[in-house]
């Protein structure tokens, strides 16, 4: 059993917007090295800086987050539940997305935000009974002292603060970047971006990720479509 899985949105990397992260993050959702970007203003250190916290993750953006499977809970039963689920569960049009700046990080934030909000709530109450309490040390590594008391109690329910009324879709392109350092990687980044800044995007398909051991990357596992009517 892996130690955990998380249920993402991740493009294809055959799509612009897929190539356009795994590019920029120099890994793909499979797990794949690939070489750095060609850069223009950031030096080579710094984007391995930036980049290092999402590149574990992989380009995605969560619908719920990495969790460690329940007591008598098995993979087989967690994809066959998400099969039937994205079955059943309706596309989720985000716009255009553009880059935005989110508490010291950026991110690909989108143009609409119900219809995904809405489908991440569901994914969160719908495969919680497949999520292990967490423990002390991982409510800890949220560091709940610095979290508003809602999201202390969305945390303390769901094993992460930002659910629900508090959620909001992003896809993290960078790490934490002080306030000098922000505007290369804004010009940079949005010279990049910019044949995919009116790109509408539509949520096609979720993604179940797994990571190994604690210390690996998450991977893709498997892509289940949203067929519902």
């Amino acid at each position: 059993m892996a130690y955990r899985y998380a249920i993402y949105y991740s493009p294809s990397t055959e799509s612009d917007l897929g190539a356009f992260g795994a590019e920029w993050l120099g890994r793909t959702i499979a797990g794949e090295d690939l070489a750095p970007p060609r850069l223009s203003g950031v030096s080579l250190d710094d984007w391995q800086t930036a980049v290092a916290a999402p590149r574990k993750y992989g380009f995605h953006a969560t619908l719920k987050a990495p969790f460690r499977l329940a007591d008598g809970a098995t993979e087989n039963e967690l994809v066959s539940a998400l099969t039937e689920f994205c079955a059943s569960t309706t596309t989720a049009d985000l716009g255009a997305l553009r880059i935005d700046r989110i508490a010291g990080f950026l991110a690909l934030t989108p143009e609409h935000h119900e219809a995904v909000g809405r489908l991440a709530a569901n994914i969160v109450r719908a495969f919680d009974h497949f999520r292990a309490p967490s423990t002390a040390e991982e409510i800890a590594r949220r560091q709940p002292e610095k979290l508003t008391p809602p999201q202390r109690r969305l945390l303390n329910r769901w094993g992460y603060p930002y659910v629900l009324e508090e959620y909001r879709f992003h896809m993290t392109i960078t790490g934490h970047l002080t306030d000098p350092e922000t505007p290369k990687f804004l010009k940079t980044l949005k010279a990049r971006y910019a044949q995919l800044v009116e790109q509408a995007v539509s949520i096609e398909d979720v993604c179940l990720f797994r990571q190994e051991t604690r210390k690996d990357q998450l991977v893709l596992t498997a892509r289940y479509p949203l067929s519902g009517n």
